[in-house]
């Protein structure tokens, strides 16, 4: 949709946004702006507003010299009614950084059929993580998100774990090779609460301490479908195995547990590994 197209319907979007007619007549003088506005700051994307993904359609198009053309993609199999192709979205080890992200989290909302979403190592950060967040509500269709590798500190996963509560279709997650922090122990606990389907669980290589995990068992008691949880390569001691032996006791549904590459030592593995043998724990210390 070029420039010279705006309906009247869009106009009065728009002038209902700038809040004056001052405002309103000096964009009218800028068309490229004003479609920006309408776009943007009128927060038409999303498909309850733009069922016909026009909105969609002029973004692309005034955006499409900086968008990237894996990100490119997708816009364009949505703007061609193949949304329902998109059942996975797929960045992995792709440089994204926050630019693309912030691209790539303003159509997700449109991929109504999406399970999976792969954002592994795709330099997130906490800036392109509160973009991912933002717009989790809108795809509750999503069974597998994978984050790993991003450069996320705690205060990125708390905010990220704000935004997991609506997946309640959500069976697997990984936040693998990120921090966690005392900060998002607690966000990670209050989300998985509500996060009941869960199936996968992998936080490994998080710099997890005993007591982060501590903190984070209280929701992870919550998951009664719980099969695999990764807990590899963090900082969990002798101090951790009580909070083990609650996870092994309570959570029936457990046949994998990587343990691999913590501070526990010997004396407190080789009980756990005897009182649990129907669970498949994989350790050494490190």
């Amino acid at each position: 949709m070029g420039t010279c197209q705006i309906k009247f319907q869009e106009l009065k979007d728009a002038l209902i946004i700038c809040h004056s007619r001052e405002k309103f007549d000096s964009m009218k003088k800028n068309p490229d702006s004003l479609l920006k506005t309408i776009v943007i700051e009128s927060k038409l994307l999303s498909p309850e507003k733009d069922p016909e993904f026009k909105h969609i359609q002029t973004f692309f198009e005034l955006h499409r010299n900086k968008i990237h053309n894996e990100v490119a993609h997708y816009y364009q199999k949505i703007i061609s009614n193949n949304e329902k192709e998109i059942s996975e979205v797929s960045f992995k080890c792709h440089p994204l950084r926050t630019k693309q992200t912030k691209y790539l989290s303003l159509l997700l909302p449109y991929c109504l059929h999406i399970a999976h979403l792969n954002l592994w190592n795709v330099e997130l950060g906490n800036n392109g993580t509160r973009y991912v967040t933002k717009v989790l509500h809108n795809v509750p269709s999503l069974i597998e998100l994978s984050l790993e590798e991003n450069n996320i500190d705690e205060e990125g996963i708390e905010y990220l774990a704000k935004g997991l509560d609506t997946l309640k279709a959500l069976k697997v997650i990984s936040i693998s090779r990120n921090k966690i922090g005392l900060k998002g122990a607690l966000g990670l606990a209050s989300a998985f609460g509500s996060l009941r389907k869960l199936e996968s669980v992998y936080l490994d290589s998080t710099e997890m301490t005993s007591y982060q995990l501590q903190i984070i068992t209280q929701g992870l008691l919550c998951l009664i479908d719980l099969k695999k949880l990764g807990l590899s390569f963090n900082l969990i001691d002798n101090s951790g195995v009580t909070v083990l032996r609650k996870l092994f006791d309570n959570l029936k549904a457990l046949f994998e547990a990587n343990l691999i590459g913590n501070d526990i030592s010997e004396i407190e593995i080789e009980p756990l590994l005897q009182d649990y043998i129907h669970i498949n724990i994989s350790v050494w210390s490190r």
